[in-house]
């Protein structure tokens, strides 16, 4: 009896997205050439509509720099939207950048490390950021 084979190639990175060898090829390989920059990869701004895909793009970017060894596989992908710290300029930067409770702060506040810090060495992803 034959058998179908039903199982399909699994797309990788890039390869996922609508376009990648068409109308989203140039993107693509600056998204690619940003990434690779030495020493450390080179920020990217990834602008458009909403609903258009950004926060799919910056998730490829992040599967395309584990496939290829840029970064390892622990390497954290921290994505932050930023529009729920729009109208809290303190929350945000005590989540940015980590709190450190001073001599007069309550006692029950404690140290906590910045999200920046918890995302070197990996792809951190601001979503919403012209809410800021």
């Amino acid at each position: 009896m034959d058998q179908i084979n039903d199982k399909k190639p699994v797309a990788k990175n890039f390869k996922k997205a609508i376009g990648c060898q068409s109308s989203l090829a140039n993107c693509i390989e600056e998204c690619k050439a940003a990434l690779k920059y030495p020493p450390n990869g080179l920020p990217v701004l990834i602008v458009g509509h909403s609903g258009t895909g950004k926060s799919f793009l910056a998730k490829l970017m992040y599967e395309y720099v584990i496939d290829e060894k840029i970064l390892p596989k622990s390497s954290p992908f921290i994505s932050i939207n930023c529009s729920e710290y729009a109208n809290n300029q303190k929350r945000l930067f005590s989540y940015l950048f980590g709190y450190q409770p001073n001599d007069s702060s309550d006692e029950n506040e404690k140290e906590t490390q910045g999200v920046i810090k918890a995302a070197s060495g990996g792809i951190l992803f601001l979503d919403e950021a012209h809410n800021l």
